[in-house]
């Protein structure tokens, strides 16, 4: 039952955001759909598949054997994370609203005049798609059970991991980047890192 109940709520959650998106930024959701691996910096060549396997299969194979294996989460900690998990899929589209540069891989993107994002979400932290990205995996974990906070750690891992080697490029490549991280300093977590 469970997982019906999430599958319901992320598919109109989905068509929500992206007709919100399609509405608000466009010229997001058309860029991120012509993903330009040529250009694509080759840690996010090994990032993004590893990632998009964790996220797209690896939480759900996982969210499966808790239910399979009866691992779940209380009641209260199942809600809990299905209200989690709708406030972190409507604060989704604002990265995308917020930063017409938000592509799927890493690159900078000078056919696109790409220049530094420092408003909306972008002014609390440099990264918010991933700090939303991360907390909705462990929503995901709250609606299943300890399996999938396994698979959520992981991705949490390796987003980590991509939010550094990201911040390094775009410090070293992107002009007016490196006085954006003075301004605001912390990458996903304010206050924290």
């Amino acid at each position: 039952m469970r997982g019906w109940i999430y599958f319901a709520l992320y598919f109109g959650l989905s068509v929500i955001c992206t007709l919100a998106l399609v509405k608000i930024n466009p010229e997001v959701v058309i860029a991120r759909n012509k993903t330009n691996w040529q250009e694509t910096k080759p840690y996010d060549k090994v990032l993004v598949p590893l990632y998009a396997v964790l996220e797209f299969i690896g939480i759900y194979i996982a969210a499966g054997l808790c239910v399979r294996f009866n691992l779940l989460t209380s009641t209260p900690v199942f809600y809990s994370g299905l209200v989690l998990i709708v406030i972190l899929g409507l604060l989704a589209v604002l990265p995308f609203r917020d930063n017409r540069h938000f592509e799927a891989t890493m690159r900078i993107q000078s056919d696109r005049q790409h220049r530094v994002c420092d408003q909306g979400t972008y002014a609390i932290v440099r990264h918010p798609g991933y700090s939303i990205t991360i907390l909705g995996a462990f929503s995901i974990a709250m609606v299943f059970g300890v399996l999938a906070f396994v698979a959520a750690i992981a991705i949490a891992v390796v987003l980590i991991i991509r939010t550094a080697y990201e911040d390094k490029t775009l410090q070293a490549e992107l002009s007016g980047y490196k006085e954006y991280t003075k301004k605001v300093r912390y990458r996903l977590l304010p206050f924290v890192w």
